[in-house]
């Protein structure tokens, strides 16, 4: 366990500076720095910071504070190039304002020496990017309906505000705010419809810079009666008109405002429901969420026509199954009734996925008496939830008992303990065979103990980043995991510098289930160690 240390932060990257240092005419010398006071670049650009710096003796560190234009601060290393040269690439220019930024040297007599500060101007002149604007349900619509309206929008820096605006068929136009429904996605309704014939839509994005983008034109039209509905043909040409009433509907026709919500986001689901019959008809509309109800609603629908009827529902973690029933107590007569019913699912991930650079300096002690490179002595990354007080010296590998022992439903009963038994997405499911047995293992070095027969699961897309199930056996009174005792759970990936995940190039990528947060009682958070050669 030679200098092994654990190092619990709640950033990637942690950096902290000593003051106090007494300057002396030894001092290292900081010249020449670039970028030049008041240079510019456009947002996302990469910009060279460099600097010529001289010493009486041998350079330890250099490395450079930025002051963001949110004043949040930012450390980066300096390399060695030529002639005393040292420079670094400085990426984090996605927000636009004024980056000020010196220059710091430590040589290794303990002489530090700030440089005279200096600034640089980003600026955003990158609009915002739309794509895939729809209107919910189709592009016929009647006169009653409420039309619903997504689109895509990103941009580099930060969305301010998305509108709809309708051109009517007598030219006059109305503009809509659209909310943001998740990630890059945005959408409204436009209600209270006094006129029937072709509209045109297109979405207008603007950024907190003030770049305009405007969509190309959607269309869509307005009836009086439904000829069409969700895109589909005259219900004359699709289906033989029964005598009497008909009601059905089929899995297609339940639609989801967004199909990739965020866990408690609220959203709107949509069901159309057809009559085939001659006879208008009006029924009772059950939802349910995997069999549970949530809503009943009353719909009117026309003879050889259909209605839509909207909700809203609550996401929640993992695959959730919707049914929709129509006409639950049979109190409608019906010439066929076996066609009442259909479902779709929807699902929200139950995993958070952590990953990014382990690079940066940490300072500690008055005048630097101990400085660490985290960019080369960090080895493993842990999660575990914030209210676990764990023992590094005592991991051992799920699955396994204290003697090494295969342990039976470890898997099962972690589960049990995460309330995560019906996820699709178990840790039985992703780990494991059978809930005892794993489906791949491998080795890790634990401070600096090799722990084998670790179950392992990719942490995304591919092997480059693994991520293992270890428990604390320093919990323990019976020599296995179990969901009583309720062992403190920790989550193990070990660093891969530079390399490509699903997400970019980074040096670690982690998978935890999001309801680790909840395994112990108190605080809803899981924190981050850091093991540092």
């Amino acid at each position: 366990m030679k200098g092994r240390r654990i190092l619990l932060v709640s950033m990637v990257v942690l950096v902290a500076l000593a003051f106090g240092s007494v300057f002396t005419s030894g001092t290292p010398s900081i010249l020449e720095i670039k970028p030049l006071l008041g240079q510019a670049f456009k947002s996302g650009d990469k910009v060279i910071i460099s600097a010529r710096v001289t010493t009486n003796f041998s350079l330890f560190n250099v490395f450079t504070e930025i002051t963001l234009p949110d004043e949040s601060i930012q450390y980066q290393d300096l390399s060695f190039q030529e002639n005393n040269t040292f420079s670094t690439i400085f990426t984090n220019t996605l927000r636009p304002g004024l980056y000020k930024l010196k220059v710091i040297a430590l040589d290794s007599s303990n002489e530090i020496n700030y440089s005279e500060p200096t600034n640089f101007m980003v600026y955003d002149l990158v609009p915002p990017s739309i794509r895939n604007i729809q209107t919910l349900g189709g592009t016929v619509f009647t006169k009653s309906e409420s039309i619903l309206i997504s689109a895509e929008v990103k941009d580099n820096v930060e969305i301010s505000v998305v509108q709809a605006e309708i051109t009517k068929p007598d030219l006059s136009t109305e503009k809509i705010i659209l909310v943001s429904l998740s990630e890059n996605n945005y959408g409204g309704s436009l209600d209270n419809i006094d006129q029937t014939g072709e509209y045109v839509l297109r979405i207008i994005a603007n950024d907190t810079s003030d770049n305009i983008n405007t969509s190309e034109e959607v269309t869509f039209t307005i009836e009086e009666e439904p000829l069409i509905v969700n895109s589909k043909p005259l219900l004359e040409t699709m289906y033989t008109v029964m005598s009497g009433v008909d009601l059905t509907l089929n899995s297609s026709d339940i639609q989801f405002s967004n199909l990739i919500p965020l866990e408690g986001e609220v959203i709107l689901i949509n069901a159309t429901i057809y009559n085939l019959g001659d006879t208008v008809a009006t029924t009772v509309v059950q939802f349910l969420d995997d069999g549970i109800e949530i809503i009943n609603q009353t719909l009117y629908v026309g003879a050889n026509s259909s209605n839509t009827t909207t909700i809203n529902w609550t996401s929640q973690l993992d695959l959730s199954t919707i049914s929709v029933i129509i006409d639950p107590e049979n109190s409608v007569a019906e010439s066929n009734e076996s066609n009442n019913n259909a479902s779709a699912n929807i699902s929200i991930d139950s995993s958070s996925i952590f990953y990014g650079s382990a690079a940066g300096s940490l300072a500690l002690g008055l005048d630097f008496d101990l400085v660490l490179d985290l960019a080369s002595q960090v080895k493993n990354i842990y999660l575990a939830d914030t209210d676990s007080n764990v023992n590094f010296n005592s991991l051992q590998a799920l699955g396994r008992k204290d003697d090494s022992s295969t342990s039976s439903d470890d898997f099962t009963e972690v589960d049990t303990a995460l309330n995560m038994s019906s996820f699709n997405s178990s840790i039985t499911n992703l780990y494991s065979i059978d809930g005892t047995n794993p489906k791949t293992v491998r080795s890790f070095n634990i401070y600096d103990v090799i722990l084998s027969n670790v179950s392992i699961i990719n942490s995304t897309n591919s092997s480059t980043f693994q991520t293992g199930i270890l428990w604390d056996m320093s919990d323990d009174d019976d020599g296995e995991y179990d969901s009583i005792d309720q062992e403190d759970l920790v989550f193990v990936t070990e660093t891969n510098s530079s390399q490509v995940g699903r997400f970019g190039t980074y040096d670690y990528e982690i998978k935890v289930p999001v309801l680790l947060r909840n395994y112990k009682p108190n605080t809803n958070t899981v924190s981050i160690y850091l093991e540092i050669d």
